[in-house]
């Protein structure tokens, strides 16, 4: 494997500076208020190169939000020996909170994933489906303990589970549920969703 050249290098640092200023200016004075002119004098670059490397506003906060949401796609450590409807909120947790945390970021970064168009789409997209194998691979393991039923489809529960799981948080977005009740509605729906599955 060759080592990135120079240029690559540099390119890489501004693009991190870009994503670290874009981050500190959308979590302390919001989305709505941030321009691509303020994100640009904090990274020390010229506004022009914070659209060459990352495009614009909406398309920065999909790039900041695929680095936060990547360092959460973890599986959980301590779970093992919770019921599946359990250890899949443990999964999703750290997400929740992290929405609830800076839910102005949230709700555009919703708004953009799901009906916008812009370069970082299909990243996204990619990280969507390592999340659903991370689900899935739960869920086999799960059903060679013997806690799920013989023959049940790994992936397409993985594919339900992660469909509740958005329907919960476009609710939230949209005002329908309140982020106090997403684990409580996801924990009855995983539990009922379970039982038809259960050995």
């Amino acid at each position: 494997m060759t080592s990135p050249s120079r240029r690559e290098r540099h390119k890489h640092e501004r693009l991190d500076r870009i994503k670290a200023a874009a981050w500190a200016l959308f979590s302390t004075q919001g989305y709505e208020s941030t321009t691509i002119r303020q994100i640009a004098e904090r990274a020390d670059v010229a506004p022009a190169t914070v659209i060459l490397h990352a495009g614009d506003k909406a398309e920065l906060l999909l790039l900041v939000f695929h680095d936060v949401i990547a360092k959460r796609i973890q599986p959980p450590e301590t779970t093992s020996e919770l019921p599946l409807p359990q250890t899949l909120l443990e999964l999703l947790r750290p997400f929740i909170r992290f929405y609830g945390d800076y839910p102005e970021l949230a709700r555009a970064f919703f708004r953009e994933f799901l009906y916008g168009k812009n370069r970082w789409q299909e990243q996204e997209t990619r990280q969507a489906q390592a999340f659903l194998a991370l689900l899935s691979q739960l869920i086999e393991a799960r059903c060679r303990s013997g806690e799920l039923k013989e023959g049940t489809d790994a992936e397409l529960l993985a594919q339900t589970v992660f469909a509740l799981y958005q329907t919960a948080l476009q609710g939230w977005s949209c005002g329908a549920l309140p982020l106090s009740e997403i684990e409580s509605t996801l924990e009855r729906q995983f539990i009922w969703l379970m039982e038809v599955h259960r050995a």
